[in-house]
């Protein structure tokens, strides 16, 4: 396994499963993914992954490759820790 940063995406095509966890991915990130997997890469994704673009607007572009419908991410209740770390 290795973390390939999204300015070096072009690297994905020695690979066969990409996992995103960030919210945020560029646009131009995202176009190369979409690529990778249409040439039969795997993306694997973590809830809220790549939702929104380099300028936090809507991200759009990987959405099109999915076979699943995604939705909106929900906060449903804060982490509050307490305590002396």
């Amino acid at each position: 396994m290795d973390i390939v940063p999204e300015r070096e995406i072009e690297r994905l095509d020695h690979y066969k499963v990409c996992y995103l966890s960030g919210p945020n991915l560029t646009r131009a990130a995202a176009t190369k993914l979409r690529e990778w997997v249409a040439a039969g890469g795997t993306l694997w994704l973590t809830a809220g992954a790549a939702q929104r673009d380099e300028f936090n607007r809507p991200l759009d572009l990987l959405g099109v490759s999915f076979v699943v419908e995604r939705g909106e991410l929900a906060s449903l209740e804060p982490i509050r820790i307490r305590g002396n770390f």
